[in-house]
């Protein structure tokens, strides 16, 4: 436990004059057992805080060790320093085992929209569908939304933060208000069968897709293996919930989607995807070997511990254009699993493996300098791609893992 911290005379005024105008000042915190801590804030994304204390060293402790008083300071200090720090890579805390809370609740409410006669709300979503779902299924399909958005805000990289949003996507919501973007209440569309689904504008034969423009998740319930009222499977849906997670990382990263590169975009969504989840609760403690698993989906006769891997030089340096041309002429199980190695990567094996360089070009990015120059700075550091390459050769070998880049072999021949 953390007792009471104290910082003496000459150390309390070496801090306050090395301290800017900028800077938040120093102050006592209390815990939720009245003791008190001394300590100037440096960071906070809702969960966590960081605070600089004692010998200018810094802790980050949860919100929810201080009093009701003193996390309303630090909601104050959130809202009226929006360029602040919501993680200080400096200071990382340690990457979550499990997160969730269980199964949520949901409700069945008379639908408004004319071509969804059925509707369905949990906490944050809004869950339309134009054939009738048991509440059970539903709620099991609402427990993923919930808790993948509990995941995605609480994973210390700071995504529950938002970069600006485009003056284009500002001037289209002007003109089209059902097109905002409600990060409160998010929108499900499920549909019965394939057909409509694909009518949706949804690729044929996907399970989900999350269209961007109009900030919503589309579901094609039968390619999900739920196949009307009577046959419906839980076991077989559960065993598509990556899609699920997937689908619905995309749409709670829509603010960011203008300013990622889509190797992040697909990779991270993909990494969700691998996570292990049971019943409103995703775990990340054996995540090199779950995802090993996981690149394996779709390859049944293939050598698991031979993998197919682009080069770093394609991957990182594609745009969304690049990506949907070479899904065109080539499995996408290649591009899909070469973003999830490489977000893995430097999530967990990068550095310190800390995730702390990931997290400070997140930051950038959400503070207006280019995803090129933030990457040149905290994700490559002075190495190539070609060296990205071979340290993501060294990970997998550790585990008895080759990869192939594509060039030197066909992995699909």
């Amino acid at each position: 436990m953390i007792g009471k911290v104290w910082l003496c005379g000459c150390l309390m005024v070496t801090l306050l004059q090395a301290q800017s105008s900028e800077e938040e000042p120093l102050r006592f915190w209390k815990d939720i057992k009245g003791r008190e801590i001394i300590g100037e804030l440096v960071a906070s994304d809702g969960i966590r805080v960081t605070l600089r204390i004692e010998d200018n060293s810094k802790k980050v402790f949860p919100l929810n060790f201080f009093s009701a008083a003193d996390r309303k300071f630090v909601s104050s200090w959130r809202d009226e320093n929006p360029q602040a720090p919501w993680i200080d890579p400096q200071t990382m805390p340690a990457w979550p085992q499990k997160i969730g809370k269980g199964l949520v609740e949901v409700r069945q409410l008379a639908s408004a929209d004319d071509e969804f006669s059925y509707s369905y709300r949990s906490r944050h979503f809004e869950m339309l569908s134009d054939v009738e779902l048991p509440l059970p299924l539903v709620r099991d399909m609402a427990t993923i939304f919930e808790t993948t958005r509990l995941v995605v805000h609480a994973l210390p990289l700071g995504l529950a933060a938002s970069p600006p949003v485009p003056l284009m996507q500002i001037r289209l919501q002007q003109k089209y208000p059902q097109l905002k973007y409600d990060p409160k209440l998010l929108r499900v569309q499920l549909y019965g069968n394939a057909q409509s689904f694909a009518q949706s504008g949804a690729p044929a034969g996907s399970g989900g897709f999350y269209h961007t423009l109009q900030n919503r998740t589309l579901l094609s319930l039968e390619n999900l293996g739920i196949k009307g009222r009577e046959g419906l499977s839980r076991i077989d849906f559960m065993k598509s919930d990556f899609v699920l997670k997937h689908e619905i990382t995309h749409h709670l990263l829509h603010d960011w989607f203008p300013y990622l590169p889509v190797w992040f975009q697909e990779g991270f969504a993909e990494y969700m995807g691998a996570a292990p989840y049971s019943q409103g609760r995703y775990q990340f403690v054996t995540m090199d070997r779950d995802l090993h698993k996981y690149l394996n989906r779709w390859r049944f006769d293939e050598d698991p511990n031979r993998l197919p891997i682009m080069k770093m030089a394609e991957l990182m340096t594609s745009s969304r254009e690049d990506w949907s041309a070479r899904l065109l002429r080539t499995t996408p199980i290649l591009e899909y699993n070469s973003a999830a190695m490489l977000v893995h990567f430097f999530i967990h094996h990068d550095g310190k493996g800390d995730a702390s360089h990931l997290a400070a070009y997140l930051n950038d990015i959400r503070l207006g300098i280019s995803p090129a120059e933030a990457e040149k700075v905290h994700l490559l550091r002075g190495r190539s791609y070609e060296q990205i390459d071979e340290e993501l050769q060294r990970v997998w070998k550790q585990q008895r893992i080759t990869l192939e880049r594509v060039g030197e072999v066909d992995p699909f021949e």
